[in-house]
């Protein structure tokens, strides 16, 4: 689980540096996503494992995801207005670093080999 926190921390990094030019940073931050939701699949095919802490933070970040994600894909939120803003890059800002927290303390336990 070590590499795969070290690549979540190294795209979790590159994003933050490309959001110093907004845009580029928009766009790397669906690249974060999409690799995040790959890593999240990691994670749940070994989640009976997982400790109960650890369990608990892994399912408020899968409610959280699959939430945002159906509000962009259903297209309920426009993005000109504030709630926009909001729903398309704060809180997966947020949700991001919740996943990198998540992979850190994975990466902390010795016990669970997911990769």
């Amino acid at each position: 689980m070590k590499k795969l926190h070290k690549i979540n921390l190294v795209l979790v990094i590159f994003t933050a540096v490309l959001y110093l030019t907004y845009y580029f940073g928009m766009l790397f931050s669906i690249v974060l996503g999409f690799a995040q939701v790959i890593i999240s699949l990691c994670i749940l095919s070994e989640y009976k494992t997982l400790p109960k802490n650890i369990k608990i933070w892994f399912s408020v970040y899968l409610t959280g995801t699959v939430s945002i994600l159906t509000l962009i894909f259903t297209n309920t939120i426009t993005l000109h207005k504030d709630i926009g803003l909001l729903i398309y890059f704060i809180i997966p800002s947020i949700l991001a670093l919740l996943h990198l927290y998540i992979t850190y303390l994975i990466s902390k336990e010795e016990t669970i080999k997911i990769i």
